[in-house]
């Protein structure tokens, strides 16, 4: 192990060196260095991130398949008014007419679903995925850089307790030279030090991070929200617009010819 070859304590106690790494505390478990203080709120920022990167996994899949389902209904809607159009110009009169209105109302909603769907790609998908992307990316790593610093810290101070507790039993001169305490002073204070500069630095990325999740999440909810309010109500538009259509198309279906009526 090199921190503890660095001590002067793997050749000591050989029995350390494993069972250092073994008990060495996780990041919030008791034994964890309690001397180095974290910067106010960086448990909460830090559960906050966690909680709020779950939300955003949930809420961007259900808006993907939202998309899709959007995008489904729109395609269906263009041939269906394609179809009934085509067939409204080989069908004679006013049935004929009728298909063609009825073709005309799904085109339009069709049209109208289409331009929901690249709003809400553009204006909405596009910033989940960039609060997703990078910024949460660089989160996590400098929170997994300050979890990594406490643990190697809590490991340089449980090697050096035991260090000590075994030079305390040793009969004879001692095997820890007072260099080889010195550096290990030295060691464990770079580390402190370490410890402080990346809980600081997750600390502000943290919290810039819920900074502008506060200020982007609501608006961009907002925005999704008023795509699908325009998108059903203008939908509904074209489709009640051709209730008259729809009714001529049932009081002017063809008869068949029956046989011997010609």
């Amino acid at each position: 192990l090199p921190v503890l070859s660095r001590l002067g304590v793997a050749s000591l106690v050989p029995s350390i060196s494993s069972r250092v790494w073994q008990e060495a505390p996780r990041s919030g478990e008791a034994g964890a260095p309690s001397d180095e203080q974290e910067p106010e709120g960086l448990p909460r920022l830090m559960q906050w991130s966690v909680d709020a990167q779950s939300h955003f996994k949930t809420l961007l899949s259900a808006l993907e398949d939202y998309q899709r389902h959007r995008q489904g209904l729109a395609d269906a809607a263009h041939r269906l008014g394609m179809a009934m159009q085509e067939a409204g110009q080989r069908a004679p009169g006013s049935f004929g007419e009728a298909l063609r209105e009825c073709g005309v109302a799904h085109q339009q909603a069709a049209a109208h679903r289409f331009e929901a769907f690249s709003s809400d790609d553009l204006h909405v998908l596009s910033k989940f995925r960039a609060h997703q992307g990078k910024a949460a990316a660089d989160c996590k790593k400098a929170v997994r850089q300050y979890e990594a610093a406490k643990r190697e810290l809590a490991v340089l101070r449980r090697a050096r307790h035991e260090a000590q507790d075994a030079k305390s039993h040793a009969s004879g001169d001692s095997a820890l030279a007072p260099t080889v305490e010195a550096d290990a002073a030295r060691l464990e204070e770079a580390t402190a030090q370490r410890v402080r500069w990346c809980a600081d630095t997750a600390h502000c990325k943290l919290a810039m991070f819920e900074a502008k999740h506060n200020s982007d999440y609501a608006m961009t909810l907002a925005a999704h929200m008023r795509g699908v309010i325009a998108e059903e109500r203008q939908v509904s538009a074209s489709l009640i617009a051709s209730e008259a259509a729809v009714e001529a198309l049932s009081r002017t279906a063809p008869s068949p010819e029956l046989p011997g009526t010609h």
